[in-house]
């Protein structure tokens, strides 16, 4: 088992459904469900960032939010249909940060500090002309 703070995208973990993972034109990723171990958060969002090798981890943009749809689409004016994205909701706010904080050390855009005690989303997506960090 690998240390979510090793920096390293591991395959998506075992037991995730066609439920969890909804696809739309462009692939994103989207767990409402919390889950309890940062590991779980981030297999989670590595699954998802696997589809894209020919990125590196500055190509993308890592953060926290309460409302991470919210956060994604009005705040860094992704857009949902056709960027790619993905988030899911950690079982606590430690967990949230931990996993934030992982990707920054990855190399990741992003800073700390964002959101309340109540934010457990993480979410990631793939900087573009049109987003706004």
């Amino acid at each position: 088992m690998t240390s979510v703070k090793g920096g390293r995208r591991e395959p998506l973990s075992a037991g995730l459904s066609t439920a969890q993972l909804y696809q739309p034109p462009k692939p994103c990723a989207m767990r409402v469900n919390p889950m309890s171990t940062a590991k779980e958060v981030y297999d989670h969002l590595n699954g998802y960032l696997t589809k894209f090798p020919n990125t590196k981890a500055s190509d993308w943009y890592a953060g926290i939010a309460t409302d991470a749809r919210d956060r994604l689409f009005n705040a860094h004016q992704v857009n949902e249909q056709n960027d790619a994205w993905a988030y899911a909701t950690a079982d606590s706010n430690a967990i949230a940060r931990e996993v934030e904080g992982a990707y920054h050390d990855a190399g990741y855009d992003g800073g700390p500090g964002g959101g309340d005690n109540a934010t457990r989303a993480v979410y990631v997506y793939l900087k573009t002309r049109s987003t706004k960090q």
